[in-house]
């Protein structure tokens, strides 16, 4: 059986295959903003080349950049499955759409059970998600869910790894952190002229 960090490995591992590309600049910053209800939210920026993505992981979340850069760990205090992100700036001439998508998990998993999952939406917009069953060598069945947002520039991959249905519905933070995703460009200052 594969424990939560095995896990959290193959979603990076299928981040790593999805996108091919690095960022200038990556930084991670946690930030908190008044809530309707009181008290506050916990917010994370996420500074990328010349774009800014916000997020909210929820109560008991933990969030870390890897030393990878342009990767995300996401992880909870009360046991919740991990989540894995990355984002990365990619080439626009290149069509982005599910079959492209779809062609690069069967390169990677070419054993696994492919499944679109019709409600991809996200708080970027539309998206491309999927659903991969597949059982590893070590004879573990393992369901990995994946999502892939499109934005000026680049992607942000959402990936996370269950161990069956059970476990997929008890742990399942997935939805609320794709709606709760923002992006904005960041205003660049122009340079200066040097003093003669």
């Amino acid at each position: 059986m594969i424990n939560k960090t095995a896990g959290l490995l193959l979603s990076l591992a299928l981040l790593a295959g999805i996108a091919e590309a690095t960022e200038e600049r990556f930084q991670v910053i946690r930030t908190t903003t008044p809530s309707p209800e009181g008290g506050f939210t916990e917010r994370f920026l996420v500074l990328a080349d010349t774009n800014c993505f916000s997020f909210t992981p929820g109560p008991g979340a933990s969030v870390k950049a890897l030393a990878q850069k342009g990767n995300i760990e996401i992880s909870f205090n009360d046991g919740r499955i991990p989540i894995a992100m990355q984002v990365v700036s990619r080439d626009m001439s290149l069509p982005l759409d599910a079959a492209r998508i779809q062609q690069q998990l069967r390169s990677r998993y070419p054993d696994a059970q492919i499944t679109p999952i019709l409600d991809s939406n996200s708080g970027l917009g539309d998206g491309f998600g999927f659903r991969l069953d597949y059982t590893t060598q070590a004879k573990a069945r393992v369901i990995l869910l994946t999502f892939t947002v499109p934005f000026p520039g680049g992607i942000i991959t959402i990936s996370q790894t269950a161990l069956d249905e059970k476990h997929l519905a008890k742990h399942y933070v997935f939805g609320q952190l794709l709606n709760s995703l923002t992006t904005e460009k960041l205003k660049v200052a122009a340079p200066t002229a040097a003093a003669k």
